[in-house]
């Protein structure tokens, strides 16, 4: 073989070579850029499904747990669940049923317009002057005390007082002007 033929020969094959680096270099661009979008869609798409799915299915997993958590509760405590109801049951017929007298100091009025409010009957509550007045015959006894003062079945200190203090003038008035005390 000649050298020329040689020289060719080298000159195709590092022209062939070129090529193939060319190709090869586009080849790599095409597919960094087909990663590029595969991952980045892919990528968007599971930061869309993160936010708007994943927080539904926690919602839904949560609302599962409660729910057996609760029919736990129910089936273990049945009895507890019907004692309560058992209980709301005579606070209602208390509130329907039974007769309330409210006793005590000022303000018994103010007890009983908020006690016909809540609901119960008017024809249900009385009002009573003093403790221990007529109240035999109430299945429930309200006291007011806001003084906190010791109530007993008799009128108000300051009712006494004013008692003796007409006592004392008539005793006065029958022993004559002379007499002072």
């Amino acid at each position: 073989m000649s050298s020329e033929a040689v020289k060719l020969q080298q000159a195709t094959l590092a022209f062939q070579q070129e090529q193939f680096e060319l190709e090869l270099e586009r080849q790599k661009q095409q597919l960094f850029w087909y990663n590029i979008g595969f991952f980045g869609l892919s990528g968007i798409l599971g930061f869309i499904t993160l936010l708007f799915w994943l927080p539904k299915q926690i919602e839904s997993q949560a609302k599962h747990e409660v729910d057996q958590q609760l029919r736990d509760i129910l089936r273990g405590r049945s009895e507890v669940v019907r004692r309560l109801l058992e209980e709301n049951d005579r606070e209602s017929a208390l509130l329907k049923e039974k007769r309330i007298c409210i006793t005590g100091a000022a303000g018994n009025t103010e007890i009983r317009d908020m006690l016909l409010e809540y609901g119960i009957p008017a024809e249900h509550l009385e009002v009573a002057a003093y403790p221990g007045v007529g109240v035999q015959h109430f299945d429930v006894l309200l006291v007011n005390n806001k003084k906190g003062d010791i109530l007993t079945n008799s009128p108000p200190k300051e009712e006494k007082r004013q008692k003796k203090a007409r006592k004392r003038k008539l005793s006065m008035k029958r022993r004559g002007p002379h007499c002072m005390p």
